[in-house]
């Protein structure tokens, strides 16, 4: 299974705060996936929930608007020059589950 990389204060949101469009620098080809969401930082890893990413929409200013409750993250577009949304759904926590860090892993990791 692929574990989708997340900072603390972006793992909280979506499993408590209701952020359900995670902000991407490009489109994935895992739509359909159920993919682990690992929270990196601190001295370990962990995973803390599971999610089926639902869908993969480019996201333009307008777009990203009038949907800031879904992504709560204002100024992502002055990172990203072609912005998509990757659309996370049936999301569930689970107990901390510790994953090996591996040098290099950005947004992707093996659970």
């Amino acid at each position: 299974m692929k574990g989708l990389i997340e900072r603390p204060e972006w793992m909280e949101r979506i499993l408590h705060h209701g952020k359900a469009w995670d902000i991407r620098g490009t489109p994935t080809s895992k739509v359909g996936e159920r993919i682990a969401l690992v929270q990196c930082g601190g001295p370990q890893w962990l995973v803390r929930g599971h999610a089926t990413l639902a869908a993969c929409l480019p996201v333009d200013a307008d777009m990203a608007a009038r949907h800031e409750n879904l992504h709560q993250a204002p100024g992502w577009h002055e990172r990203y020059s072609t912005p998509h949304a990757w659309v996370l759904a049936n999301v569930e926590e689970c107990d901390p589950v510790p994953v090996v860090k591996k040098r290099g892993c950005v947004v992707w990791t093996d659970v």
